[in-house]
């Protein structure tokens, strides 16, 4: 379902069991609404929304209990206001999961505990007004941080006061 060029909303899809959903509506830019999946089974949700990019504002919190790679998953969703509360306890890969979400306000508090890699996983929110220190120190103080953190944070929150103020408390090798 990736690239329809006048997709609005999704009704329904029959997902039971399907463990792959990278780059399922990637590059719908006129999408507004997306349904709950089901998503239990799935592992791998990489680019799922990639460039929906014009109307998209939020999806719902989908079960992502077995998911591992969230990579690119909201890529260019400039109207993405809201990151979903997803369950992130098995992800390893968050790099670039919500690169350039120009209108998200806060930055969410997942569980990274497993993750090795957050490249560019916040770079470009320019509105973050909220979180992006704490979930710097979260990440920085695990066990084991993640190996690959390199522009995590880069111009997080720059439109915003803040914003600005938390990510003057973040290392340059995060931004």
């Amino acid at each position: 379902m990736a690239n329809i060029p006048n997709l609005l909303e999704i009704i329904a899809v029959n997902s039971t069991g399907v463990t792959d959903m990278s780059c399922f509506l990637k590059d719908n830019e006129r999408l507004m609404k997306v349904p709950l999946f089901d998503t239990s089974s799935v592992t791998d949700m990489g680019q799922m929304f990639e460039g929906c990019s014009n109307y998209l504002t939020e999806v719902p919190d989908y079960d992502t209990s077995k998911v591992t790679n969230f990579g690119g998953m909201f890529h260019n969703c400039y109207c993405l206001k809201t990151a979903p509360n997803f369950d992130t306890s098995n992800a390893i890969y968050l790099a670039g999961m919500f690169w350039n979400c120009t209108s998200l306000e806060d930055v969410h508090l997942y569980n990274t505990s497993k993750v090795q890699n957050v490249f560019v996983m916040y770079s470009g929110c320019v509105n973050v007004m909220h979180n992006a220190h704490i979930f710097y120190l979260q990440m920085a103080n695990q066990a084991t941080p993640p190996a690959e953190h390199t522009e995590t944070f880069k111009d997080c929150g720059i439109n915003t006061t803040r914003g600005k103020g938390e990510l003057r408390l973040i290392p340059d090798d995060w931004k």
